[in-house]
């Protein structure tokens, strides 16, 4: 089956591949239409090292290829080279099959060659930053159900706590932790690098006392924020829990809804 992606699809397309971290080399993108008739494209990976998982879901226009109830799976890279290409608003059209996706033009003709789509690829992750906690201790025996904080953090918060992380020049950025406590109604995260630079942050919101937070997380933290603050004019919902943060970010207006999820350290 062949399908074909017009120009208004393809730069929702682009806004949706714009949301996933760095670290992931390919995702398995879903490009479906529900039994409404209403059309869809969805991603559910994690990253290579497992420690980062992504959901994103973005409303499309009618594609008339697809029969309702029916559905195309791609193993596509994530590499800025090849999606600043696949996805160029001065495309009319990309026609994309389970092997390659077409793009032709009055000057060029290029075919793209996909990833061979592994089982392993296809699950479905949560959709939301509280489905995402609910799995999470659903899924782990012996994991205790101590709640999780909702946060309502403003962007210039989350900007100038992002900004204080960068003092520290760790020996490697997989070493740093960023340990995170509730001290009585605020949040804290204190962190320090292996030549003793360290920042202290409390952040402004006023929290339910009664939920006690006290983790680790690593540099992922640092990088997952990075990206969703780039996306000024989408909605945030923060999550912060013993065993994973979670934050997940709509736009009505793209259609989009993404989850992005970084796991506690255990150690």
């Amino acid at each position: 089956m062949n399908i074909t992606i017009t120009n208004t699809n393809i730069n929702r397309l682009k806004k949706l591949f714009s949301i996933i971290p760095d670290t992931f080399s390919h995702v398995p993108l879903k490009i479906g239409k529900y039994e409404n008739g209403n059309c869809f494209a969805r991603i559910d990976s994690t990253d290579i090292n497992g420690d980062i998982s992504f959901y994103g879901n973005v409303e499309l226009n009618d594609i008339k290829e697809l029969e309702p109830s029916s559905m195309m799976i791609i193993r596509l890279q994530t590499n800025r080279a090849v999606l600043s290409t696949l996805f160029n608003p001065v495309y009319d059209s990309i026609q994309i099959n389970k092997t390659r996706i077409l793009v032709q033009t009055k000057n060029k003709k290029m075919s793209i060659q996909l990833y061979q789509l592994l089982e392993k690829d296809i699950y479905e992750l949560p959709e939301t930053n509280v489905d995402m906690y609910d799995a999470v201790v659903s899924n782990n025996v012996g994991l205790k159900n101590d709640g999780y904080i909702i946060l309502d953090l403003d962007k210039e918060e989350m900007k100038d706590f992002i900004d204080s992380s960068s003092i520290l020049t760790p020996n490697k950025t997989e070493d740093l932790r960023f340990n995170v406590k509730t001290n009585k109604d605020r949040l804290v995260v204190y962190s320090e690098d292996y030549i003793k630079n360290n920042f202290e942050y409390t952040f402004t919101s006023v929290l339910d006392d009664k939920i006690k937070i006290d983790t680790k997380y690593d540099y992922n933290l640092i990088d997952v924020m990075s990206k969703i603050l780039k996306f000024k004019d989408y909605d945030i919902s923060t999550l912060i829990s013993n065993p994973v943060v979670s934050f997940t970010i709509t736009s009505e207006k793209d259609g989009i809804t993404s989850t992005i999820s970084v796991p506690a350290q255990k150690d």
